[in-house]
């Protein structure tokens, strides 16, 4: 499948074979590494990334994966001016009686559920917590199936500023999880992946951009 939009239901003995760009920087002189990796939507290989990265770099000691969250980026972030919107989506069971009205059907339905603050009422970022927990209090209800918006799976927003745009992700708890877009151009138009040279380049800049504040310097 070379559309990631689409969706088919797999056998056993078949497997999804998405490729995701790794830029690893693993410098002999520190006991701290640093991975860039590519996000798609709805996808998420977090898990096999850690089992990846375990075995590759196998060792005595220990070793710890944490998020790490540049400040430059988060006071990019907080410059960043107003939010446009917050997108909420989950996969959501219900149960429908059929058309006798005898027998319930389980059914399941993709869900997502755009808000757009009004002009006036748009948070600054610094707001951003106290609305989605105002927001999170809203309730969507399919057949018999109610789902506060805090709990569905997946949710994201916006910020625009200057007619530019910035993405970000929210966790769980609720912190703001910034997310580096990638531009058009980067993406071949026939196979959809990364253009190798130019999201290294992309990558080099960012980690120089972040390299003292990650190593410090004595």
């Amino acid at each position: 499948m070379n559309n990631v939009s689409d969706k088919m239901i797999l056998g056993r003995d078949k497997m999804i074979a998405s490729r995701f760009y790794l830029y690893m920087h693993l410098p002999l002189d520190s006991t701290v590494g640093l991975l860039f990796l590519e996000r798609k939507t709805g996808q998420s290989i977090k898990n096999a990334i850690e089992f990846f990265l375990k075995e590759l770099l196998r060792t005595n000691r220990q070793i710890k994966l944490e998020r790490f969250v540049p400040q430059s980026l988060i006071d990019e972030y907080k410059d960043a001016g107003i939010v446009d919107s917050f997108t909420f989506t989950d996969f959501i069971t219900t149960g429908v009686m059929d058309g006798n009205g005898i027998d319930e059907i389980v059914r399941g339905y993709d869900v997502s559920i755009k808000i757009t603050p009004t002009r006036e009422n748009r948070p600054s970022y610094d707001l951003i917590r106290n609305a989605l927990g105002f927001i999170g209090q809203g309730n969507f209800n399919i057949g018999n199936t109610t789902k506060s918006l805090s709990n569905f799976s997946k949710k994201k927003g916006t910020l625009k500023k200057d007619n530019k745009e910035y993405s970000f992700v929210i966790g769980d708890d609720l912190k703001i999880k910034p997310m580096i877009p990638i531009n058009d151009e980067m993406q071949d138009e026939e196979t959809g992946m990364l253009k190798r040279a130019d999201i290294k380049s992309m990558c080099d800049d960012l980690l120089a951009q972040i390299h003292e504040e990650v190593y410090i310097v004595g």
